[in-house]
């Protein structure tokens, strides 16, 4: 539930922590509640973290109750934990969901030779959060060093590579 514009903080504290007191809310954050209250009417972050982890709550769902983080941030770091967190076969099944539903990038979709004769996207063509990709490593960690003319010279059949 998020913050609207006719709740104060300390409707919304009430709300959830069961209608808790002051007194009972001071208890559990080892603060007097004459403080408790004056932090809640101020709309202290570091109090509003400290009652959502006293009762067991999402702190990031108290942020944006209080109306100190907005819902686009809320949702910008859920979706950044999310990818982190997913497996390479998820996002791999997103891509595919994504393009059987036609909502994926124009250049996911056209056919290779398309995108091959368009040439070698520049790096500033590259998303910022994609950029760090352009510098792959090897299996080790440690970083790819062939030169683009090395690269040229690569057999694609040497590791049995077979494209038919």
């Amino acid at each position: 539930m998020h913050h609207t514009v006719d709740m104060t903080n300390q409707e919304w504290v009430r709300e959830h922590t069961n209608g808790a007191s002051l007194r009972a809310l001071g208890e559990r954050l080892n603060l007097n509640h004459v403080t408790v209250s004056r932090r809640i009417i101020e709309g202290d972050a570091n109090t509003c973290i400290a009652l959502a982890r006293a009762y067991g709550q999402d702190p990031v769902e108290w942020l944006a109750g209080w109306g100190i983080l907005t819902a686009d941030e809320v949702a910008a770091g859920t979706v950044a934990e999310a990818l982190r967190s997913a497996t390479d076969l998820q996002l791999a099944e997103q891509l595919v969901a994504r393009i059987k539903a036609g909502d994926a990038s124009p250049i996911v979709n056209d056919p290779i030779d398309n995108v091959v004769r368009l040439g070698r996207p520049q790096v500033s063509d590259v998303p910022d959060m994609l950029r760090g990709a352009a510098n792959m490593s090897d299996e080790k960690g440690a970083p790819d060093t062939t030169s683009e003319a090395e690269a040229s010279q690569v057999d694609p059949n040497e590791d049995g590579f077979d494209p038919a």
